[in-house]
């Protein structure tokens, strides 16, 4: 598409990183996009914030916040993807790059979460407690595919993972037709039949990815719009309110299907922003877009660690124990697990019709697009 989407969208693309960012052609003069930082941390935080009401037991109207943050993962996912696809299309080197980015740090936490026995669900939530899975549940719960066959997820809040793998299989083809055309209006025709066709429907976890694709799609349309340097008019501060105020009114509001129309309009609005220059907010953000992997997997066996097995401890105990695992568990795995499987994955790619091996940045591995 002419010129790069940015310097850093995806963290474990591996190729030289340039110092600018550059959108729609224009240099922003910074090193990083904050604004997609901001985006994924406030996800993570949503994500966490709803869960651990939910497994304290009391909040269960803040299920829709987690779901807001989900849909923030989805689109940024998309979004970032597709730049990481403009620096390099070649879709073998791509989905050996997610292999590697994905399933490490997922069945190092699936292993964790068999051995402890640490619950799937909230106390409130039929069935709660560990699931014990049979052959065929581990086999499906080890490829990601327990939304494909029915199988129960034996990690908590996990459901999100299977969709984002198998979303991973059409974004090379949605790239090539961007790439191709560069435009968004067949894009929305599809965005449009979809959510028409899909309306009525129950959406359960186990759900077909066509009717998925909504909450991916308005990413796309995002990237496409990045590149129009005239849009990107409006002042950063309005981002975070626009921002806070679109997250307010899904958890107030917010169904399944309804979600897609939170999806849609943080795709079509992104672009609209400057990027934030605020550099202490923009350090913090940026540290917990690096960690947002490992603090997505792991966030339910710390809630359970400071709910259930610190019980009948003050609830200074419980509440430092708490912030400690959310904190350090991601920190450990990130460099024990995510990041060796990320250079990994790299090295591999690499080979592939004897391209040249990637580097794996530093600066580009925090902002990873999964959920």
């Amino acid at each position: 598409m002419g010129v790069p989407f940015s310097a850093r969208s995806d963290p474990h693309e591996d190729a030289p990183v340039p110092t600018e960012v550059v959108l729609g052609g224009v240099e922003l003069g910074v090193p990083e996009l904050p604004n997609l930082d901001l985006l994924r941390s406030v996800a993570v935080c949503l994500v966490v914030f709803s869960h651990a009401m939910l497994y304290s037991g009391r909040g269960s109207g803040a299920a829709f916040a987690g779901i807001a943050g989900v849909c923030m993962f989805f689109v940024h996912t998309c979004l970032v993807l597709m730049g990481s696809l403009e620096r390099d299309p070649h879709p073998g080197r791509f989905y050996l790059r997610r292999i590697f980015r994905i399933y490490p740090l997922w069945l190092v936490i699936l292993g964790v979460t068999m051995l402890l026995q640490i619950p799937a669900s909230p106390p409130f939530a039929p069935g709660f407690g560990f699931h014990h899975p049979d052959w065929r549940d581990l086999l499906g719960n080890m490829t990601l595919l327990m939304n494909v066959y029915g199988y129960p997820d034996v990690v908590g809040a996990s459901w999100t993972l299977p969709i984002e793998v198998q979303m991973y299989l059409i974004l090379p083809f949605v790239f090539a037709f961007i790439r191709s055309f560069r435009v968004i209006w067949p894009l929305l025709v599809v965005q449009g039949y979809l959510m028409f066709s899909a309306w009525r429907t129950v959406l359960p976890m186990y759900t077909p990815m066509l009717v998925c694709a909504p909450y991916f799609l308005p990413g796309a349309m995002g990237y496409v719009l990045y590149q129009r340097k005239r849009l990107q008019r409006y002042p950063a501060w309005l981002f975070v309110v626009s921002l806070t105020g679109t997250i307010a009114l899904m958890t107030r509001f917010g169904t399944l299907q309804r979600a897609w129309c939170f999806c849609l309009a943080l795709g079509l609005g992104l672009p609209l922003f400057q990027q934030i220059r605020w550099p202490a907010f923009n350090r913090v953000t940026a540290m917990m877009a690096r960690y947002s992997y490992g603090i997505y997997l792991t966030h339910i066996p710390a809630i359970c660690f400071g709910v259930y097995v610190l019980r009948g401890q003050p609830i200074a105990v419980r509440g430092v124990a708490l912030v400690t695992a959310l904190v350090g568990l991601p920190v450990v795995f990130y460099h024990a697990v995510e990041r060796p499987g990320i250079r990994l994955g790299s090295r591999l790619a690499g080979k592939i019709e004897r391209g040249p091996e990637p580097r794996a940045d530093e600066r580009m591995m925090r902002m990873e697009p999964a959920p």
